[in-house]
């Protein structure tokens, strides 16, 4: 759901939507460990065609993923221990990539360990 779609949606569809976000977050959430260091998120959006996208349509997604991470547990520990500073250092929507065979969107997790060397 794109920002525009939230606005004009019900409280009940943006409900459903962020529930249906969370559920597949989860499920592939299962194969990840606890992440126990700073992190820098990034959405990439995998476009079936050329139509012009605007790259913050996706923050919307962003935010529910982000919950998601923060509610899914492993060994009772959570992927992520919360989305603020001390543990999401940035947030990124984009680039947008043309995939006409194999449309969709990927949520990148690095570490700020990782992005520094």
């Amino acid at each position: 759901m794109t920002p525009n779609g939230q606005r004009r949606a019900h409280w009940s569809e943006v409900r459903r939507c962020k529930a249906e976000t969370e559920m597949i977050v989860s499920a592939a959430a299962s194969k990840l460990e606890p992440i126990t260091k700073p992190v820098v998120v990034t959405v990439i959006w995998y476009a079936p065609d050329l139509r012009v996208r605007d790259s913050d349509s996706l923050a919307v997604l962003l935010k529910a993923t982000l919950d998601s991470l923060c509610k899914k547990t492993v060994n009772g520990q959570p992927i992520l221990r919360g989305d603020d500073h001390r543990y999401v250092h940035q947030t990124r929507c984009g680039p947008i990539v043309v995939a006409r065979d194999n449309p969709r969107i990927e949520v990148l997790i690095e570490t700020v360990e990782d992005l520094a060397e």
